[in-house]
């Protein structure tokens, strides 16, 4: 082996050297050849694969470009849509469901192009091949919005017709009253009605299908004026399909999107609303009402969130809260609904859960004091009496309060009953008879001829026989 090691290197030296000239010598020759026959055959080597040839790099093929005209287009587009309707109506199935697809691309870019008419037509029949009937009556009532001096209004009306007798079911009647149309003069007004309309009592009806024209009202006139309100309309849709987390997405888009929405606090209220209806954060709802009474005060917002707080903190037992809150109602909007309101949850948080009946009746007598001269101060003083005579156990608080009631309000039906009922106080509890004597005298003087004065007389002629 080592040997050839050695011979291997004399023949790579010769190789490399390149000497054999004319100048070897017959017998180095004839050595080299002996040496080389003594080298075992070394096997052919694999010629290596040659190099690609160079091409030079081609530049892409300049097409010419289409000369397209989008009216010819949109025009031609239509055309195959009306003749493959047919034949796609054949397989019930995917050629429908792709050509509605079609349609509705076609409707995104042209709905103010010559046939849009006709294509929204066309949109409705799919969709009611389709098994879509929600959706078709919903287009068909879009196409009397969009096109109200269509050529083929007659027939979508017709088709419109026969569909909400048939799907319709109990919302029959309010959807003939949408589908009457609007005489707005702007197309997107027209539309805009539709929709405000849609998200009444028959969103639900047409949920998925009144959404997505909520979307595509959006996309068609980013800038239209009333754009807030739809956006409040759209989440009012949510709420109605009970989607909350859906609602509150919409709601908060429009305090993003329209900072300058009058409607803002309004919004911020639903946003509550629905947190604490739905979603049972009333820690979130409280905050958000708690911010439109701090960024809106005076208005009617403000005053409905104060008493949203309230009840609130009611729910999650912060009662002490509760009571501060209808304080503050009371000195911020006094002899208001919602001062009568705070007055009388205030005495029930008293009464109930703070056991300060005390204080609930002389919360009810400061409510019947703001309240003087209407007849809702009526019902404030006869739950005082009775809050005096079943939880303080005081009655001649209860006497008292019924006295004022026949005292300020002689005239009115509660007075000859007060008395009566004074008049029992005084006789069964007080041991005073003639106090009661005299109670139930004015009775049978005030009030002769109400069936009342019998009663006190008879009571009287008991007495006397005492």
């Amino acid at each position: 082996m080592k040997n050839m090691r050695i011979i291997a290197a004399a023949v790579l030296a010769l190789s490399v050297s390149g000497i054999a000239s004319a100048q070897q010598s017959a017998e180095e020759v004839a050595a080299a050849e002996t040496v080389a026959a003594a080298v075992p055959a070394a096997e052919t080597p694999v010629p290596a694969e040659p190099a690609p040839a160079l091409v030079p790099e081609q530049k892409p093929v300049q097409h010419q470009k289409l000369s397209i005209n989008l009216d010819k287009l949109a025009q031609a587009q239509w055309t195959y849509f009306d003749k493959q309707f047919d034949e796609a109506k054949k397989d019930k199935g995917e050629s429908l469901s792709y050509l509605l697809s079609d349609v509705n691309a076609w409707l995104s870019i042209n709905s103010d192009k010559k046939d849009a008419d006709k294509v929204l037509e066309l949109k409705a029949k799919i969709q009611n091949e389709l098994k879509d009937y929600r959706g078709a009556i919903l287009t068909y009532i879009k196409h009397i919005y969009a096109y109200p001096n269509s050529n083929v209004n007659l027939t979508v009306r017709s088709q419109l017709a026969g569909l909400v007798d048939a799907k319709a079911g109990k919302l029959k009647g309010p959807v003939n009253a949408i589908a009457k149309g609007s005489s707005a003069e702007k197309k997107s007004d027209r539309l805009a009605s539709m929709l405000e309309q849609m998200s009444g009592e028959t969103s639900e009806f047409f949920y998925q299908a009144l959404v997505q024209e909520f979307v595509d009202f959006s996309a068609d006139y980013p800038d239209y004026p009333s754009a807030d309100k739809l956006q409040r309309c759209l989440a009012g849709v949510f709420v109605s399909r009970n989607q909350p987390l859906a609602a509150v997405m919409a709601y908060s888009k429009l305090l993003s999107v329209y900072p300058a929405s009058s409607m803002k606090a309004s919004v911020r209220m639903d946003i509550a609303a629905v947190l604490s209806d739905k979603l049972k954060n009333y820690d979130q709802a409280i905050e958000i009402y708690q911010d439109v009474t701090n960024e809106h005060p005076g208005t009617p917002e403000a005053a409905q969130s104060y008493v949203r707080i309230g009840e609130l903190s009611e729910l999650r037992k912060k009662f002490s809260l509760a009571v501060s809150v209808y304080d503050k109602i009371i000195a911020l909007y006094p002899k208001s609904d919602s001062a009568y309101n705070a007055f009388e949850a205030k005495a029930r948080i008293q009464r109930k859960e703070l056991a300060m009946p005390k204080e609930a009746y002389d919360t009810l007598n400061a409510q019947a004091d703001m309240f003087k001269g209407e007849a809702r101060a009526i019902k404030a003083m006869l739950l005082a009496s009775e809050v005096a005579q079943k939880d303080i156990k005081d009655f001649k608080l209860s006497a008292d309060a019924l006295d004022r009631i026949a005292a300020e309000y002689p005239s009115s039906k509660e007075a000859p009953v007060a008395l009566l009922d004074e008049g029992d106080i005084y006789s069964e509890h007080l041991g005073n008879k003639d106090k009661a004597k005299e109670l139930y005298e004015r009775v049978v003087g005030g009030y002769a001829g109400n069936s009342n004065a019998k009663t006190a007389q008879k009571r009287i002629d008991s007495l006397m026989k005492q």
